[in-house]
């Protein structure tokens, strides 16, 4: 592939063409197929903290380069009037050096966004950043598209229909339902809104696995003669991953039951694959993989089916089942795995009479 053509969308659709640049300034996103021809979809958020897009005669630059660390064949290039531009491959010092910088960068540009905060309202801040919840604020925080942030930690649950979202200065995409807080006039003339916070619906225990394997994926390798170079060092990953999807299905079918508690079938199939198949398909007419498919996410469906029997090989005895290859797309799947779920959360566990929130934990007897 030798060059990008420009085409501006509202949204970036799920099938990409190749040598097509999709820029959606609405959500300041830019996406295509890397360039190297390995079929993979590359996306970079767009903002003064990240990628800058600038355009000629129709031609789009994008700046910094385009490094696919994540992604196996680890291509690296500029865009630069639509045309590629082949850059050296980094050494894994160099990726994890430009992933710190990055982060700087971000959290530099971030702070002069922030207003200014008296002693009480940063121990306040503090409070909230430990328990897991989300200050509402006037308006909406700028956003960094990242599987470690930008998938289930920053969800609330609406107060109306229980469905998932983030944006809580946005109708809830499920019920339309707008929180608001209450103005109030003030001294002077002015009319005041009041912050207040409402509770994140991610667990504690997904920051800690997201945590885990986040730490995992940014470490450096090490050089050792005591793996082969067919099972990864980083194979962890995986199993934190699969942990991680077992307690948000766990918290969904509480959640899709809540109105039925003593639901027998429920209760006495507790294996993850027989819920995901035929507790599913008698509740709803179809595998939790077909409905992911219905949903737009036919490619979330087959990579878990893959990390499912390559883990249950490797707990089994296969110590080769979770290669690095598998590890990598793991991680470059994470995003659109939350995603989906909470899509289906949305589609499935939305509108009951008794709500339980995903946070909740109610130790089995």
């Amino acid at each position: 592939m030798t060059g990008l053509a420009l085409r501006h969308v509202q949204y970036v659709p799920k099938q990409l063409e190749p040598g097509i640049l999709y820029v959606s300034k609405e959500f300041a996103v830019a996406a295509h197929l890397c360039a190297c021809g390995c079929g993979n979809k590359v996306s970079v958020q767009l903002g003064p903290a990240e990628w800058t897009l600038s355009e000629r005669v129709g031609r789009a630059t994008l700046r910094p380069s385009i490094g696919n660390w994540q992604l196996p064949c680890q291509s690296h290039y500029l865009i630069t009037d639509g045309r590629i531009d082949w850059a050296p491959r980094w050494s894994e010092e160099q990726i994890a050096a430009g992933r710190r910088s990055e982060e700087r960068r971000r959290e530099a540009y971030f702070k002069t966004r922030e207003p200014k905060r008296g002693l009480v309202g940063r121990l306040w801040d503090a409070l909230l950043k430990l328990l897991g919840w989300a200050r509402m604020t006037t308006t909406s925080p700028e956003v960094v598209l990242s599987p470690w942030k930008d998938g289930l930690v920053p969800m609330v649950h609406c107060p109306g229909c229980h469905g998932l979202y983030r944006d809580v200065h946005r109708p809830c995409p499920v019920c339309q339902r707008q929180m608001e807080p209450d103005a109030f006039p003030e001294l002077n003339g002015r009319v005041g809104v009041p912050q207040y916070t409402l509770p994140g619906a991610a667990p504690y225990t997904i920051f800690v696995l997201l945590d885990l394997m986040r730490n995992e994926w940014e470490r450096p390798l090490t050089a050792t003669d005591g793996m082969s170079g067919r099972v990864s060092q980083r194979l962890v990953i995986v199993i934190l991953f699969w942990t991680a999807f077992e307690v948000l299905m766990e918290r969904f079918f509480e959640a899709a039951f809540a109105d039925d508690p003593e639901n027998k079938e429920l209760r006495r199939t507790p294996n993850i694959g027989q819920r995901l198949d035929r507790v599913y398909r008698d509740r709803w007419g179809k595998t939790f993989w077909d409905d992911l498919a219905d949903i737009g996410y036919p490619e979330v469906a087959r990579h878990l089916q893959t990390v499912q029997h390559r883990r249950n090989a490797f707990i089994h005895g296969d110590a080769e089942a979770i290669d690095e290859a598998l590890v990598t797309a793991t991680v470059a799947n994470l995003l659109d795995v939350q995603l989906a779920w909470i899509a289906l959360f949305n589609k499935r566990c939305t509108g009951k009479q008794n709500k339980i929130p995903v946070w909740a934990f109610k130790p089995k007897p």
